[in-house]
């Protein structure tokens, strides 16, 4: 399978990067990979349509969205450090967060028990506990991915 062997090497190239880090440095490499690796285009500039796209669509494509970075990310995350991830639904946005095994400092959301802090693959730059300042107050939908 294809996209089995594209994720396989992915994984593997990521692996080695994130070995003997802590859960919080971790995740902001990922992060930071996710953020930074593709440039960003809407779905509609892209394809005339809405497209979500698997992971490995996202590593294939020349550009991606939001919730194309979140679906990549969530995916490392759960592969690469095993730590549970939800996506953030705001009105025009989507965004992730991850339940870290020690509390880590930042905007958060309680979720069924667990504290998500948001780790946006969308907000470049940006690290674990850091919302899009335009979003820290607005409702959201937390989905589980």
């Amino acid at each position: 399978n294809v996209s089995d062997t594209a994720m396989a090497s992915l994984l593997a190239q990521l692996a080695p990067l994130v070995k003997g880090k802590n859960e919080e440095e971790a995740v902001n490499l990922l992060l930071r990979f996710v953020q930074t690796a593709f440039a960003y285009q809407t779905d509609e500039q892209q394809f005339n349509y809405e497209k979500v796209m698997l992971p490995e669509e996202t590593v294939f494509y020349p550009y991606s969205d939001c919730e194309d970075r979140a679906i990549l990310f969530s995916y490392l995350v759960r592969h690469l450090i095993g730590l549970p991830v939800v996506a953030l639904h705001y009105s025009d946005h989507l965004a992730t967060a991850v339940a870290f095994s020690a509390p880590v400092k930042g905007d958060a959301y309680n979720f069924k028990g667990k504290q998500f802090v948001v780790s946006d693959p969308t907000y470049v730059n940006a690290n674990v506990g850091m919302a899009i300042p335009q979003y820290k107050n607005s409702k959201v939908e937390i989905i589980e991915m």
